[in-house]
């Protein structure tokens, strides 16, 4: 994520339309919500909610 900032700061345009880095960028959202889901399970599982 700091590479891409910091790629970003010094080309935004190029960066932004660069193929690898959306690509890069779209893995770290999806591990990012991945990761924001299982801790969300965990937590209902604890409290023990349905669903």
């Amino acid at each position: 994520m700091t590479e891409l900032e910091k790629a970003e700061r010094i080309a935004p345009q190029l960066v932004r339309n660069h193929p690898i880095a959306r690509s890069t960028l779209r893995s770290i959202v999806y591990a990012e919500r991945a990761a924001t889901r299982e801790k969300l399970r965990r937590m209902s599982d604890r409290f023990r909610l349905d669903g």
